[in-house]
């Protein structure tokens, strides 16, 4: 009983300066701001007033539609990436052929910012939610790809020399040697897709979608309900810290030679 009392007492006070932050900000936007600002509410309201348009959001059940639209877009977009860039990280990374030809290009469209995709996906697709899952798609395509592609270069040749000496063919060596190797690089990758992934997201909402943790903020902006746009801010930061905690655990499980803390 006491160890476990220790170890929830130790994980609380993990949240000390998140507990401190919310504290001084409802005390600053509650009765500091507002000495000097006479329209502080709008510009800066206090924690439990955002607290409160959660709820209502939570108990009219607006803020789950949202939730529902962004994530079921962040997924669609990045399981597409994921499946796409690995694949192709692993043939760029194993084929010299595929290297010279497909590397350069890679590289050409790597830089381009997703957001500047957004103009040309609106006359290709219209505003549906194909149109939001290729934004997607090409913002988190390339930190997965290359990732993937690092990896594979970053495998000792005498890993594999060692594994053909010992007559491994080339689906076992990538099985047994390469795959293994990569892992880590792949998991990095999907974390920062993911990061990628909401960032695009949220983004695209503002532009072309009917709803969405980014349209949710848009409309508070709009009907200047700023504990709305607060709201949003904080469900995707939460979301995203689920999504990396889920990608440390999986890398745990599926590469256990080397265990990968989460702060939490």
């Amino acid at each position: 009983m006491t160890g476990r009392l220790t170890k929830i007492a130790h994980r609380v006070k993990k949240f000390d300066l998140i507990i401190l932050v919310l504290f001084s900000w409802e005390i600053f936007a509650r009765f500091i701001y507002p000495r000097f600002e006479p329209r502080a509410a709008v510009y800066l309201p206090a924690f439990s007033s955002v607290l409160k348009e959660c709820w209502q959001l939570l108990a009219d059940g607006i803020l789950m539609q949202h939730i529902w639209a962004s994530l079921r877009r962040v997924l669609i977009g990045f399981s597409l990436a994921s499946l796409f860039g690995i694949t192709l990280g692993f043939i760029i990374g194993l084929s010299q052929k595929a290297y010279e030809q497909l590397h350069t290009l890679c590289q050409i469209f790597r830089p381009i910012p997703p957001v500047a995709w957004i103009p040309i996906s609106l006359l290709w697709f219209g505003i549906t939610d194909a149109q939001q899952y290729f934004i997607i798609f090409i913002g988190v395509l390339f930190p997965i790809l290359f990732n993937t592609l690092q990896g594979v270069h970053s495998v000792s040749s005498q890993y594999k020399l060692v594994a053909q000496a010992l007559g491994a063919r080339r689906f076992l060596l990538i099985r047994r040697v390469i795959l293994p190797a990569v892992l880590p690089r792949i998991i990095f990758g999907l974390r920062s897709g993911v990061g990628y992934a909401w960032f695009i997201i949220v983004a695209a909402e503002f532009v072309s979608a009917p709803n969405g943790l980014g349209y949710l903020i848009l409309e508070g902006r709009n009907m200047i309900i700023t504990e709305r746009i607060f709201v949003g801010m904080i469900t995707i930061g939460a979301i995203n810290l689920f999504f990396h905690y889920f990608l440390t655990k999986f890398e745990n499980w599926i590469a256990p030679w080397r265990k990968i803390a989460f702060i939490f």
